[in-house]
């Protein structure tokens, strides 16, 4: 079930090459997956060893289940309008969250985690950060070890950038080749 979540959130978020449209379907079937997924690995047992929570990839598997049902129901409200799909995924989500705080991996240690919205992958990455601050950087430059050398080269980067952009269709084209929901 994670390679099906996973390929449906990565590939078909979007409706289609061409537009920007959240694809709902695709959307509410990547979360049941990912439900599928988490019981399928047993990562709804809060009795698994945290070593084995880690192993089995469940920390991720719950992440992208909160992060995906959250922004999809706030798509549902804002975007589309749609209040009953909406309030369906976002009492699933906020049902999602309250399992996924039951679990040791994601107590008082992991953070200020108030709602779905603010889990992020940065917890990951930049564990002391966030649980400082949550998942919003305050001070980038400090906080996120790639934002001073993005800063440094800016320059460069841009230079390169425009390249890419003054070349007729070449940026349309890296789009298309490479385009997923992240």
């Amino acid at each position: 079930a994670l390679p099906i979540s996973m390929s449906l959130y990565s590939w078909f978020w979007w409706e289609g090459p061409s537009t920007d449209r959240v694809n709902v379907a695709t959307g509410r079937l990547a979360c049941d997956f990912f439900v599928k997924s988490l019981e399928f690995s047993g990562c709804m047992d809060t009795g698994l060893a945290l070593q084995d929570f880690f192993m089995r990839n469940c920390h991720m598997r719950w992440r992208y289940l909160m992060m995906i049902s959250a922004e999809l129901g706030r798509h549902m409200a804002m975007e589309l309008h749609d209040l009953v799909g909406a309030s369906e995924v976002l009492r699933a989500s906020a049902n999602y969250f309250q399992a996924m705080r039951q679990m040791p991996a994601f107590g008082p240690h992991s953070g200020p985690l108030e709602s779905p919205h603010a889990i992020s992958l940065n917890s990951d990455y930049f564990p002391a950060s966030v649980v400082r601050q949550g998942p919003v950087w305050r001070n980038p430059l400090r906080d996120v070890p790639i934002a001073a050398f993005l800063e440094a080269n800016f320059e460069t980067v841009r230079a390169e950038l425009m390249a890419i952009l003054a070349e007729e269709e070449r940026f349309a084209f890296l789009n298309r080749a490479t385009r997923n929901a992240e």
